[in-house]
């Protein structure tokens, strides 16, 4: 009896010991872990990209004080209009298509400038023709409208090209000396572009 108690004293002692190895060697290791996490975590803010604390850029294309550059299109009535043919007068260019809801949006007061400042400004109501499905839907358009300004066809997009208009509508206001004086990308409102417009010329009468 007093042998099997020795045997089993003997167990305890020996699981004790196992036991405490095991929590040494998971102690250690936990702790070579953290270490780890520690100085990976430290190598990862030494290496975090600084914040960029620069202004915002300008959206791309053309800007005020840019020259417009010069082009010539043909007019769904068989004119052909010309922006460096201006006389002196200012111009005002509008990038538009028919599939275009701000677009729409816009006409009633494009037309409502236009009736006011036909006769001492330029209009270059420039037609995305090149993603319209025909030119008859731009005609349809203009008279389901009620839109009597000349409009351009631009077939193969190098003029919106070289406006780079990426968004629809896009208008410039050009000054008689050839340099751009406004833009807006979006629906224009008659306040502010009658503004700009009344800067460059004489009011009639």
């Amino acid at each position: 009896m007093s042998r099997q108690t020795n045997a089993w004293k003997n167990g305890v002692i020996g699981l004790v010991i196992v036991a405490a190895l095991i929590g040494a060697f998971w102690h250690g290791g936990k702790k070579d872990r953290s270490d780890q996490s520690a100085q990976a975590s430290s190598s990862t803010q030494v290496q975090k990209p600084k914040i960029n604390q620069t202004p915002a850029q300008e959206e791309p294309g053309l800007q005020k004080g840019d020259r417009a550059p010069v082009f010539a299109l043909p007019t769904l009535d068989g004119h052909k209009m010309d922006l460096s043919k201006r006389n002196g007068k200012p111009a005002l260019i509008n990038f538009w298509a028919t599939w275009c809801p701000p677009c729409r949006e816009e006409m009633p007061t494009l037309q409502s400038i236009y009736q006011q400042y036909k006769n001492r400004v330029d209009f270059f109501i420039v037609n995305s023709t090149y993603q319209e499905g025909s030119e008859a839907d731009v005609s349809g358009f203009l008279k389901q409208y009620g839109l009597t300004f000349p409009v351009l066809k631009d077939k193969t997009g190098e003029v919106t090209e070289k406006y780079v208009a990426l968004g629809l509508p896009t208008t410039y206001i050009v000054d008689a000396k050839g340099v751009i004086v406004w833009k807006k990308t979006g629906p224009v409102t008659s306040q502010e572009v009658k503004r700009v417009l009344d800067s460059l010329t004489r009011p009639e009468g």
